[in-house]
């Protein structure tokens, strides 16, 4: 992710409260309310919400973009002639932020949409107050870790490895890239 853009306006050397709290505002700038930190090795981790996607990666509407893909969308007219026709395949992913100065390297089995559930109601509502004092470096990075889903009709949601879209995709058609790339308003 660029540096200087999640950094434009905090200083030389910010606190890690100081990259969360950036992080966190440009996910509330585009609709993500949900989400939790986790304590890594010398950073953090920021888990947002599981959100449902159109096939490009775009968020699906609101009303139905957070819903759990394991409970049933509001009954609309609409959608139930559709689905008498054709089953829905659904696409879901997780945005993980990784803040740390050490490598981040995906290991042991991917998770499951039940997985990431438990990620968002387990993890802490804010960072500790001692993260308000720790340096985010030179050495430190915000790596993104995005995991994909699929439930197609009334089958389990199944956790696609790899992904079909690059993290490139999912953070410009989330709109997080250009409010990462870009200095603050």
């Amino acid at each position: 992710m660029p540096r200087s853009g999640v950094l434009a306006g905090l200083g030389s050397t910010p606190s890690q409260s100081a990259v969360a709290w950036r992080l966190v505002k440009a996910l509330s700038a585009h609709g993500y309310a949900e989400y939790s930190y986790y304590s890594v090795p010398d950073g953090f981790a920021l888990v947002e919400r599981l959100e449902q996607i159109q096939p490009d990666g775009s968020p699906v509407p609101r009303g139905v973009r957070f819903l759990d893909p394991d409970i049933a969308e509001p009954f609309s007219l609409t959608h139930y002639l559709e689905h008498l026709f054709v089953a829905p395949n659904g696409y879901y992913r997780l945005i993980v932020f990784v803040v740390t100065d050490l490598p981040v390297t995906a290991r042991g089995a991917p998770p499951t949409a039940g997985t990431t559930r438990e990620w968002l109601r387990v993890g802490a509502d804010k960072l500790p107050p001692i993260y308000d004092k720790l340096p985010f470096t030179a050495d430190h990075q915000v790596s993104v870790l995005i995991f994909e889903f699929q439930k197609m009709g009334n089958e389990p949601v199944t956790t696609l490895v790899p992904g079909r879209l690059d993290a490139h995709t999912h953070l410009e058609k989330a709109g997080l890239y250009a409010s990462f790339a870009a200095a603050p308003r």
